[in-house]
């Protein structure tokens, strides 16, 4: 049953479907609903759940129980055709549905900017209406909406003298745009244009865009007057300035007035620059323009100018600016002053400075100076002169000198250089350096007084005693007493024995003096051994061939003789004394007592011979030196044979020349250490020669200054009115000539370097042997006592003083003086007493030998003292003359250098030898075979650069064989020597 309903339902709906454009379904209960059949897609029917579904095109489904539905219908409906033209919209649109007797409502619409036009319904027209609504809808139907752009009126006026174009009301439609374009007529111009009454400038055109509403445009002209914009920067006005009018075709002038002391810099019209002007005119004025001026400091030039011998500050060509000041001052030079002052040519009197003030114009400015003089007011007192004397004018700046001239005996006592006591650096004047200023001097003289000082050494008296002043030309007596027991051994005076045992007188007094009485005790000298060189005992008399032999004692009231019995012998109740000894020869003690000589054993109370040594050394080696005088300058003779025979006689010079051609082409260091570091060579000075004329002109003439002083290698020096000064600091090496350098110790050092290379060289032109002789005389030279030391000790010690002067501590007067000391009493000394004239007889040539070498100088000087007959050196035996060599001669060592020792085997005491590259420490030490430290020599010890020696004595050490090792820094080196007692 229901399946035959479902199916008629179907069949039913088909044909109604097919009929109508509507469907209604209706249920039970509720409103129905209605489906255009154009917006349904299908029907379905759900047989097993009775149910109709709608689906629509939309893909909504509406599903009914058919149980429900009350019933579908299909009801008859009208078509409504909406339309709509361009630029607008009617809603809803197209072909609309209607059922018969419902009522349908249009709304029409325009776009924005248009309206609507017209509505036509069914092709009549109803109005332009924004809606229709069609009632009780009964047959089909058309409903049409037209549209149409809005238009809108621009109204544009002019007041008289000008135009608005176009002008009048003017139509624009919706959103398009419209331009107006302003003319004045000639000689007028437009004052205002207003749009919708408001102003908006006077415009020459303006232009209405998307006009979406009507508008009124305005324009009003007045007569044509221009502006000009006149303006000015600081420092200066332009007028008239600021907005200046003008009317058309009119002239018009600006004037530019700068402030005091600016100018014009610039004026620009329109932008452009026309000049530095002080005033423009605009001519027949057509148009709006800008005129700006600018404004420039002005500034003047001062020429200022000094003369000589001053300076003006500041100088040559000064920039000043106008209102502005400018301070001028002079500074005389040293010893000068303003002498005058000149502004635009005309004198002024200002001598410190000169203002410029309020300066409004360009100036100069001349300054002169002259030289200021000074007067020295020169008073002496009785008893001497000065000289000169009187009111003395000086140049300021220059020098004075006063000489002063004490009578015989007398001595300048006070000097007062205005009005002060001052002690001065000479004594015989003074000098004013630099006057800067009026001074006096006023000279004092006092009679001279001398220091005799009385000294005693041992037991006894001297009256007076201690420092004694005692006037010149007086006398002074002095007597001694010794004590009980003590008897008075001698008399020294001045270092000179007298033989005054009672009292002493000193008269006539005119120097300084000493007087030193000595006195000994009564005493003995007892068990004397003799020995033979072998240390034997000699216990008869001839023993090993020696002869009778004696003592005699002196110096004691009496002489006691005494000889050998059996080798033993004592004395009792003598005094100490001079011990003449005959046919012995003693060493070990004092001194080597030659065979077959006499000679003077000097004993102390109380001291013992303990030992004698015979032996058949004698000291009868004699030697020459040179002598440091101007014999040394002359040119040289060559050797020249003639039938076999000297043609001339050579001289010195010769000699000297035969020491350079052994030394060679390289030369010889003659006086310091040198330097073979750059850096080094740069501070340190040091003399050499590869020319014997070269040497000679230092021996030009004698060195000699006005005090007792010797300088190291600081500077040259010089010696003016008393004062050392120093010209020119020195370095590197030198060739010293005497125009150059007036200094003792060079002219004694280098000449006592050429006496050791003489002696020294292959040839031998002087005795060889020189350098090993000892200094038998006391002299502490910067600290170091050089009695002891060989020759050529003492000449390399001297090189590192010279060159390393501030190492050794050579500064100052005290130094300088024992510096000269040791050059006239030691170096002078010993090169003076072994030097002797060439003669014939004192000087050999080997004619061979100088045709072979071709050597023209080959002369050999012949020895003419002994060492022991000069007194100040001795020989001693086994002494060797060092090996020297010659491209480096006291120059500083390349290396550190530990030399074998010497003599080696010893006993008991032996020389070490080594050099030093620079100041150093240094440490040497002994040591056993089994390494153990057996003595210390030098323990970290500060030594300067150099050769140096040490001596060794082992004589508390057993024979056997010792090493010894020298440490300075980095450097270590160890040398085996061997002892044999």
């Amino acid at each position: 049953m229901k399946q035959t309903i479902t199916l008629l339902l179907i069949l039913f709906f088909t044909n109604v479907y097919s009929q109508t454009n509507l469907m209604k379904v209706q249920p039970k209960s509720g409103n129905a609903t209605t489906f255009a059949t154009q917006d349904v897609r299908n029907i379905t029917f759900d047989t097993s759940a009775a149910l109709m579904n709608v689906k629509q095109k939309n893909g909504s489904i509406t599903a009914f129980l058919s149980a429900d539905l009350r019933n579908i219908t299909f009801p008859p409906t009208y078509t409504i055709s909406a339309t709509a033209g361009a630029n607008g919209s009617i809603a809803p649109s197209g072909s609309i549905v209607v059922e018969s007797g419902a009522s349908q409502s249009f709304s029409i619409t325009a776009n924005q900017g248009y309206s609507v036009d017209s509505v036509l319904v069914d092709g009549v027209f109803v109005g332009s209406l924004a809606s229709y609504s069609f009632t009780n809808v009964t047959s089909n139907h058309t409903i049409t909406a037209k549209f149409k752009i809005y238009i809108y009126t621009i109204t544009a006026t002019a007041g008289s003298n000008g135009t608005v174009t176009p002008s009048g009301n003017i139509s624009v439609t919706h959103g398009s745009n419209q331009q107006f374009t302003i003319a004045a007529n000639p000689e007028y111009a437009i004052d205002s244009v207003f749009v919708d009454g408001v102003f908006v400038g006077a415009l020459t055109s303006y232009t209405f865009t998307n006009v979406t509403a009507n508008h009124s445009i305005t324009a009003k002209f007045k007569f044509n007057i221009y502006t000009i914009t006149a303006s000015a920067e600081s420092n200066g006005a332009i007028a008239p300035s600021g907005n200046v009018l003008v009317m058309y075709g009119a002239d018009t002038t600006f004037t530019i007035t700068p402030n005091n002391c600016y100018r014009v810099d610039s004026v620009f019209v329109d932008g452009l620059f026309v000049g530095s002007l002080v005033s423009y005119t605009f001519v027949n004025v057509t148009a709006n323009h800008t005129i700006a001026a600018k404004f420039i400091l002005n500034t003047y030039t001062i020429s200022a100018n000094a003369g000589a011998n001053g300076s003006i500050s500041p100088s040559g060509s000064v920039s000043v600016n106008c209102g502005s000041s400018q301070r001028f001052t002079f500074t005389p030079d040293n010893c000068y002053r303003v002498d005058s002052v000149f502004v635009d040519g005309v004198f002024v009197d200002s001598t410190s400075g000169y203002t410029f003030a309020n300066i409004s114009s360009t100036h100069s400015i001349t300054v002169r100076f002259i030289l200021i003089t000074n007067r020295i007011t020169a008073t002496a007192g009785a008893n001497g002169t000065l000289f000169p004397t009187g009111s003395i004018t000086v140049n300021c700046g220059s020098e004075q000198r006063f000489v002063f001239n004490p009578s015989t005996g007398y001595h300048v006592a006070n000097v007062l250089i205005d009005g002060e006591i001052v002690i001065t650096d000479s004594t015989d004047g003074y000098t004013f350096y630099n006057i800067a200023t009026t001074h006096s001097i006023n000279v004092s003289f006092a009679i001279n007084t001398f220091s005799i000082v009385a000294s005693v050494v041992g037991n006894g008296a001297i009256t007076p005693t201690g420092n004694q002043s005692v006037s010149y030309g007086s006398s002074k007596t002095f007597t001694y007493q010794p004590s009980s027991g003590y008897y008075v051994d001698s008399v020294v005076v001045d270092d000179v024995r007298v033989d005054s045992l009672a009292s002493y007188t000193f008269t006539n007094v005119i120097a300084n003096h000493t007087i030193t009485v000595k006195f000994l005790q009564y005493g003995s000298i007892s068990g004397i051994t003799f020995n033979d060189a072998n240390g034997n005992s000699i216990k008869e008399v001839g023993e090993s061939g020696l002869a009778n032999w004696s003592m005699i004692l002196s110096g004691a009231a009496s002489e006691t003789t005494a000889t050998n019995a059996n080798g033993n012998f004592s004395f009792t109740e003598i005094i100490a004394g001079e011990y003449s000894v005959n046919e012995v020869e003693q060493s070990g003690w004092l001194k080597t007592i030659p065979i077959g000589a006499e000679t003077t054993i000097v004993l102390s109370a109380g001291e013992n011979i303990t030992a004698i040594y015979f032996g058949n050394w004698q000291d009868s080696a004699k030697f020459r030196t040179f002598r440091a005088d101007t014999s040394l300058s002359k040119k040289a003779v060559k050797l020249k044979y003639k039938n076999n025979r000297l043609v001339l006689q050579p001289n010195i010079a010769t000699a000297v020349e035969n020491v350079f051609s052994s030394i060679g082409k390289l030369g010889a260091t003659f006086l310091g250490v040198k330097q073979t570091d750059k850096n080094l060579a740069k501070l340190y000075a040091w003399i050499a020669y590869k020319k014997a004329s070269d040497l000679g002109k230092l021996y030009l003439s004698p060195h000699e200054l006005l005090v007792n002083l010797a300088f190291p290698f600081d500077s040259v020096r010089s010696i003016t009115d008393g004062r050392v000064e120093k010209k020119k600091i020195l370095s590197k090496e030198i060739k010293a000539d005497r125009k150059k350098y007036n200094n003792k110790i060079l002219e004694q050092a280098v000449c006592f370097r050429l006496n050791i290379l003489g002696s020294a060289t292959s040839d031998t032109t002087l005795p060889n042997g020189f350098s090993a002789l000892v200094l038998d005389t006391s002299f502490v030279l910067a600290g170091r006592e050089l009695k002891g030391q060989t020759l050529l000790q003492i000449a390399n010690y001297t090189d590192t003083l010279m060159t390393y002067w501030k190492v050794n501590n050579v500064i100052g007067f005290e130094a300088y003086s024992n510096l000269y000391d040791y050059s006239t009493k030691i170096l002078q000394r010993i090169n003076d007493d072994f030097s002797a004239p060439i003669e014939t007889t004192n000087y050999a040539i080997n004619k061979d030998k100088i045709v072979f070498t071709k050597n023209v100088y080959l002369i050999k000087l012949l020895g003419i003292k002994t060492a022991s007959s000069s007194g100040i050196v001795k020989k001693v035996p086994g002494n060797r003359e060092e090996e020297i060599l010659f491209s480096s001669v006291s120059a500083e060592p390349n290396t550190i250098l530990l030399s074998q020792n010497y003599p080696n085997p010893f006993n008991p005491t032996t020389a070490i030898g080594f050099s030093l590259l620079a100041v150093g420490n240094v440490s040497l030490k002994i040591y056993d075979v089994l390494g153990r430290e057996v003595a210390t020599l030098l323990n970290n010890e500060q030594i300067e650069a150099g050769e140096h020696e040490i001596q060794f004595d082992a004589n508390g050490l057993p024979s056997g064989v010792y090493f010894y090792r020298l440490s300075a820094g980095e450097f270590s080196e160890t040398k085996k020597l061997v002892l044999m007692k």
